[in-house]
């Protein structure tokens, strides 16, 4: 995770919103509103991952999920595969 997304996500957590908090119905958890609500049950409960690598078909719920599987995972075996190539 990069600092720009850290600062967000510590700015984010400071942030206390009164009175706009929902719980889960299913476990219960507190989230700020009901679109993290729906993420939540969509991720969580009801496994819903519409963001598919397109390299080896793994889904995540969440676009920047994807995102660094990509980076870690493929970007590791082009670089592999490249030096193969050359040698």
């Amino acid at each position: 995770m990069n600092q720009h997304h850290l600062f967000f996500l510590a700015l984010s957590t400071s942030i206390k919103r009164k009175g706009s908090s929902v719980t889960c119905p299913i476990c219960a958890k507190t989230l700020y509103d009901k679109h993290s609500l729906r993420k939540h049950e969509d991720a969580v409960h009801f496994n819903i991952r519409p963001h598919a690598c397109r390299h080896c078909g793994k889904a995540f719920s969440l676009r920047n999920d994807l995102k660094d599987h990509v980076l870690a995972v493929h970007a590791k075996v082009k670089v592999g595969q490249s030096s193969k190539h050359h040698n």
